[in-house]
């Protein structure tokens, strides 16, 4: 990655119980003010889901919570805002969260919508918000009456009535639905995108805990390869449903009480809600604008774990690279650091993992001081996606502070725990100044850890102008065009069911997922998505076919674009919370009716698995990347990105990024939708024809890192500062629908580029191996290519060009470089 630091210039926060500004976060962070609380109804129901016999069924055995205040309020915020008022009413709880954020740090760092136009949004998300899912269960309410009214066997005009009153109640309850479209996850973004006119390929990525992290990395790249001068980087977590504790707590990774991170009664961790955004550019730029600079990211890092115990189990492989990368981008080693911010959700297992993961880079320098430690969870919980920037913010108000931040309800390490840390870690619970030599400034490396095994860092410094003016001066900014090479595809659709069944139009009829060779016991199939099923099999045909034995694997990432919202995920939730409608209809009916009312609950609950270990990682979002990290040991990247139609463009495009600032040597980039749902179809508003599931996989590297002896499908080129762009010639396949386009080019021997009308903007082109590209050759370089006779005499020359007057004049030069100079 390039060397060039890049400036914090704004940060807005939203974190239990009352945070609504820094300063308020930092005032609670010194005092040890609990967001933890037991949760009220506002939040979930106790009575319908709280069960302390860890065994019941659907029940959670946790019912503390670190949640928002209900008096924070978000829209007399807004109304200082010259934004649209219409917009504003329409938007969803977490996309207010974001908003409120976003709105807070340009305050901070005095910044304007107007400074803000066309920057790029990107936001660290998973579960998206409980819309969607309150609209599922508004919708399965006709399917829940059905059952009802065969077990009352009333009279139809009776059953009517009854009817009309359920439908009535359920409206309550969750609302209408007017603008259904409206629901998808990756609304949090292009919603927000129109409202505030930022660029149109701003994106979600999914890397579950560590998200927010993969978001300001995925930032970092845009700057670095200016395709971006300003970027809005945000983790949310706003969705605060019971359905996510409820499978935690299954796989017994809750507190029975409150988290307490490190300390030796830690016994899990308590969930949470939040907020946080940066607003960063590149260090030149936000000297050369003029803006304060809040903090400084010198280095940052992702890494997945590869193959580990269980999909979820922590491992230090992956953490450790993730915390080196950073340390090796920054060019510092781990006795320069003053301090950690932990991911230490309180899990046992999670927080030991996360301390042999430091002490093992201590010990690589032979560390003669203590590093402090600490984490903020103890206050405001594990707010998951949004995690990371809290820890981020602390860090950045700490050093604004110049105080070491305490870690509260800590008393001492386990044994286990002691013995490991011994002379290179200690919790730092006390207010104390943070002091550094002359002219060094302040650093802390930031955690944040995903479920599924990927990790991010940052290391971040306090911003000291002569220091970092001759980090600056170091840096190098080029400019150029890379060629990529496609070495394996893979796919899975209804109609093939591989690549090579695709060459051949060999069509499949059945399909039985080989469980065998991918270890997944077939009892525990079904609560796997079908979406994580089909991307392992298509991304594995791609590796097998694509990725050489000898590649470096800590150095090969995976890249998925799809719409976010797995169909597992959606009948999870619909099997928990099948008790909303027996509490309707308890109202209704009273309590003779109980006895009747339980037995419908239990036949319309056996319409979906049932809610046990291996229920959480089968519908997360980001597993569907994850399950090819772990199952073929890839320690790169790996995330879900999500833009609607467009997610596998964003996909591609952050991949090859990675693979030009040398982050990975290989990619594995794909498209999935697995998601069959008939409702989901409906929001998708594909009328005419269900939504189509499907995987399409792609190997990508450099050409220059390709051996002789590998064999290339395909080349494409991309120019730094001009996003990839790929308009999917049929969204059928909603989120994988510009992967199938990608597939299709490949197939077609595409050589013709389409050019857009955004001169930011150039469509993709895919040339064979028999093909040369020749388009973002200067004249000069075209007329030295034709007078040595140094490329391949059928190839075909592709114009990029902004409107038909520049067509025009890039016709003529370049027939008159192959007239010897005449013009035609």
């Amino acid at each position: 990655m390039k060397c060039e630091p890049v400036a914090i210039v704004g940060y807005g926060v939203l974190y239990p119980p009352n945070a609504n500004s820094a300063d308020v976060f930092w005032e609670n962070i010194k005092s040890g003010v609990a967001g933890i609380r037991e949760v009220t109804d506002d939040v979930w129901s106790k009575e319908s889901y709280f069960d302390s016999d860890e065994q019941r069924e659907d029940k959670t055995y946790c019912k503390e919570s670190a949640y928002l205040d209900k008096n924070i309020e978000l829209d007399s915020y807004f109304a200082s805002f010259k934004l649209e008022k219409q917009k504003l009413t329409q938007l969803n709880r977490t996309q207010k969260m974001v908003l409120f954020t976003i709105l807070q740090a340009l305050e901070k760092g005095g910044l304007t919508l107007k400074d803000i136009s066309k920057s790029n949004l990107i936001i660290g998300n998973m579960l998206g918000d409980l819309d969607i899912c309150d609209y599922f269960l508004s919708v399965y309410g006709e399917k829940y009456f059905k059952l009802l009214e065969q077990e009352l066997a009333l009279p139809a005009d009776d059953n009517s009535k009854l009817k009309a009153a359920f439908v009535k109640k359920l409206k309550q309850k969750f609302g209408t639905f007017n603008s259904d479209n409206d629901l998808f996850p990756s609304k949090l973004v292009t919603d927000l995108s129109e409202l505030l006119a930022l660029a149109e390929n701003s994106f979600i990525v999914d890397g579950a805990c560590a998200g927010s992290l993969l978001a300001v990395e995925e930032g970092i790249k845009l700057l670095h390869s200016n395709e971006a001068d300003l970027c809005i980087v945000t983790g949310v977590l706003g969705n605060m449903g019971v359905t996510g504790n409820v499978a935690f707590s299954k796989i017994g990774g809750l507190s029975h009480t409150k988290s307490k991170p490190l300390d030796r009664s830690n016994d899990g961790l308590t969930p949470g809600e939040g907020a946080g955004t940066i607003v960063i550019k590149r260090l030149s730029q936000a000297k050369k604008d003029g803006n304060k600079i809040l903090g400084v990211i010198s280095g940052s890092g992702v890494a997945s774990d590869g193959s580990g115990q269980s999909i979820y189990a922590p491992s230090t492989s992956g953490q450790y690279l993730a915390m080196k990368k950073s340390l090796v981008r920054a060019g510092l080693k781990m006795n320069e650091i003053d301090y950690v911010e932990m991911h230490a959700t309180g899990t046992p297992v999670g927080d030991l993992v996360e301390l042999e993961s430091l002490v093992k880079l201590c010990q690589e320098v032979e560390m003669t001081r203590k590093l402090r430690i600490g984490s903020v969870k103890s206050q405001i919980g594990h707010s998951f996606s949004a995690a990371g920037m809290a820890n981020l913010i602390k860090v950045l108000k700490a050093m604004e502070h110049g105080q070491f931040p305490p870690t509260h309800h800590f008393t001492e390490f386990s044994n286990q725990a002691k013995a490991l840390a011994r002379d290179y870690l200690e919790v730092n619970t006390k207010l104390i100044p943070w002091e550094t030599k002359a002219g060094v400034p302040k650093r802390a490396l930031v955690n944040a850890f995903g479920f599924g095994g990927i990790n991010g860092n940052l290391l971040v410094e306090e911003y000291l102008p002569a220091y970092h003016d001759k980090k600056l001066a170091s840096c190098s900014n080029e400019k150029k065009t890379y060629e990529f090479a496609i070495t394996g595809v893979g796919s899975f659709d209804s109609t093939y069911h591989s690549y090579a069944h695709r060459k051949e139009h060999k069509t499949d009829q059945n399909f039985n997922f080989p469980f065998i060779k991918y270890k997944i016991p077939p009892k525990i199939l079904n609560k796997i998505d079908y979406a994580q099923q089909i991307a392992l099999i298509a991304a594995t045909e791609a590796i097998e076919n694509g990725l050489a034995k000898t590649e470096d694997k800590t150095k090969v990432g995976v890249y998925v674009g799809s719409n976010m919202g797995l169909q597992n995920a959606y009948y999870t939730d619909l099997r928990i919370r099948t008790t909303e409608y027996t509490n309707i209809m308890q109202q209704l009916l009273g309590t003779q009716a109980s006895a009747k009312l339980a037995k419908v609950e239990q036949v319309f609950k056996q319409n979906f698995e049932a809610v046990k270990e291996d229920t959480l990682p089968g519908f997360m979002d980001n597993i569907v990347a994850s399950r090819v990290s772990n199952y073929h040991n890839l320690q790169g990247s790996n995330a879900v990105y999500d833009r609607g139609p467009q997610s596998f463009e964003v996909a591609l495009n952050q991949a090859l990024l990675s693979l030009i600032n040398d982050e990975n040597d290989v990619v594995i980039v794909g498209g999935v939708n697995g998601n069959s749902m008939k409702e989901y179809g409906e929001l998708l508003k594909t009328t005419s024809m269900a939504t189509k599931t499907g995987a399409y996989f792609f190997v990508i590297k450099k050409v220059t890192a390709v051996s002789p002896t590998s064999k290339v499908l395909g080349k494409f080129s991309k120019q730094i500062g001009k996003k990839i762009k790929i308009t999917a010639e049929n969204a059928t396949y909603a989120g994988a629908s510009g992967a199938l386009t990608f597939l299709e080019k490949l197939e077609r021997d595409e050589s013709l580029v389409v050019v857009s009308a955004d001169a930011e903007v150039s469509e993709l082109a895919i040339f064979t191996t028999s093909k040369q590209r020749l388009c973002e050759l200067s004249v000069e370089e075209l007329l030295k290519a034709s007078v040595n006779s140094s490329f391949d005499p059928e190839a075909e020359i592709a114009i990029v060009y902004r409107d038909e007057t520049e067509l025009v004049k890039k016709l003529r030069l370049v027939r008159s470089v192959f007239n010897n100079g005449e013009n035609g």
